[in-house]
């Protein structure tokens, strides 16, 4: 799975990534010290993560586990060929 870049402005996270013809991959987004529950996952302008649960779904992409203990917490999603773009508040 490609990185296209991990940015954070106005208390948001943005990750873009690239996954390849025949593969899956796992998404790691930190959490970034809020809380495991506080964070709004969204990809492609629609909510996938909302109060500690899954919500929405975008083709290609499916909710997996949070893993860690905070303040390093991630939000971890399988996905599947395609290219995405992953939000999500990250005060």
């Amino acid at each position: 799975m490609r990185g296209l870049g991990l940015e954070r402005e106005r208390g948001l996270g943005l990750e873009r990534r690239k996954c390849p013809v025949n593969a899956t991959a796992k998404v790691y987004l930190p959490t970034l010290a809020t809380a495991a529950a506080a964070p709004t996952v969204g990809e492609s302008d629609t909510a996938i993560f909302e109060n500690g649960a899954a919500s929405g779904s975008v083709a290609g992409v499916t909710f997996d586990r949070v893993e860690g203990v905070s303040p390093q917490t991630f939000v971890v999603f399988s996905v599947g060929l395609g290219t995405y773009r992953f939000v999500w508040n990250a005060q």
